[in-house]
């Protein structure tokens, strides 16, 4: 998989810490802070199993196309998006039942030393895909171009994705367990806060490896 750029937003120190964390761990982080429905529905996958993707959101609003586009603008604003996604960012669409992702996509963001996208529809050309190394999230393939389908209406306004509203800025963090959405107020002391658990859960990991039942070490260490 292509190394995770880190954004230029994120210090390198919380950056490594970005690195070190699961959705699983984040999603529970979430959830006892008290920030809910920041875990995506099922269904929005890796391109492959071992596909993880970690980055700041650039969104993308689309709409039903109603009319043909203006010869020439075609891709406009999705060409505008594409073009600007900065280092470490991940290009988040909202929900659109059509292809919108393909394998030009993926070479034109990885020069851009973007971190990936995370698509609510599908995208196409899959070997090449899995081949550009880009990491890349979406409900499956379909041949279909959205050019017949969806236009793009604007960039970094909110987006649903997966259920889950996402803002420019936001951290998204993907892998084979799902997709997680944390607030940009919150990344560094979600982070933070995940990083503390994933360590206690290795000495919870390592009880249980010892002999300690499931209750011993609830009782000890709190998580499970």
């Amino acid at each position: 998989m292509t190394a995770l750029n880190r954004p230029v937003s994120i210090d390198e120190a919380l950056w490594s810490l970005c690195l070190k964390v699961d959705t699983a761990t984040v999603s529970d982080v979430l959830n006892a802070r008290g920030t809910f429905n920041k875990a995506m529905a099922p269904g929005i996958v890796g391109i492959t199993p071992s596909t993880r993707l970690i980055g700041l959101a650039r969104t993308m609003r689309s709409r039903p196309r109603e009319t043909a586009p203006d010869a020439g603008r075609e891709y406009a604003l999705l060409f505008e998006a594409i073009d600007g996604l900065s280092t470490g960012e991940v290009l988040v669409t909202d929900t659109m039942d059509c292809c919108v992702w393909g394998e030009l996509c993926c070479e034109r963001s990885l020069v851009k030393a973007a971190n990936g996208t995370v698509i609510d529809g599908y995208h196409r050309d899959t070997i090449r895909v899995i081949d550009s190394g880009l990491p890349v999230f979406s409900r499956g393939a379909h041949p279909s171009d959205m050019l017949y389908h969806r236009e793009i209406v604007s960039i970094n306004e909110p987006v649903h994705c997966g259920g889950v509203f996402v803002s420019a800025g936001d951290l998204l963090i993907a892998d084979c367990d799902g997709i997680v959405v944390v607030p940009a107020g919150q990344i560094s002391a979600v982070i933070t806060e995940a990083v503390g658990k994933s360590e206690v859960e290795t000495s919870v990991r390592t009880a249980l490896r010892g002999g300690a039942t499931a209750a011993q070490a609830f009782e000890k260490y709190g998580v499970f």
